[in-house]
């Protein structure tokens, strides 16, 4: 059995729980999910996420290369002269400042942060400097193009991005953690 963790098997249940409520919410109409959508953006709140966005993912690639020494273990980095605690702060001040802002003028849409860098890591290895930016070109495409598919089924109604996402990426979290090729990936 693939599933001898039993994190794994915690993670995969939380998505099948969010998959079927996602159905659930597609298909009656209730808000269980959420209702995360692009509908209610302005131009003041774009401006808002454009200049969060920007610091933030500035802020992230300079600590990129910091990152990657992260796969050290503490003591090696003590013994290069790195603190490892130090690193793992601010690369977790810069996660926590980017998802608050985001969520903030959008709101949860569930499975993104977890899907996009797993794919990206895939796509491109383990090096920080080129996942942060195929994640973050990964990440847009995949907004995008959920959100023009909810806001097209069902004209001149809208499904919310986060209940896309939920029935698609619950799935695909499963999946990815089926598949061998994604086992090795941390």
């Amino acid at each position: 059995m693939p599933f001898t963790n039993s994190f794994k098997l915690i993670i995969i249940g939380v998505a099948l729980s969010l998959t079927f409520s996602g159905f659930q919410q597609l298909f009656s109409g209730d808000s269980l999910v959420g209702t995360s959508t692009f509908n209610g953006i302005t131009w003041s709140d774009t401006l808002t996420l454009l200049i969060t966005g920007v610091i933030g993912l500035v802020a992230a690639m300079i600590l990129a290369p910091w990152a990657n020494y992260l796969k050290m273990s503490d003591q090696q980095l003590a013994l290069r002269g790195v603190s490892a605690r130090f690193i793992r702060f601010w690369l977790l001040a810069v996660v926590v400042y980017l998802s608050s802002g985001a969520t903030a003028e959008i709101g949860v849409i569930p499975f993104v942060g977890i899907i996009v860098p797993n794919i990206s890591r895939y796509l491109v290895g383990h090096d920080y400097q080129t996942i942060i930016p195929l994640s973050m070109l990964i990440g847009s495409w995949l907004l995008l193009t959920i959100d023009t598919i909810g806001r097209t089924i069902t004209l001149p109604g809208e499904i919310p991005a986060a209940t896309i996402m939920t029935v698609v990426g619950g799935p695909f979290l499963v999946w990815m953690l089926w598949g061998q090729k994604f086992n090795e990936v941390r």
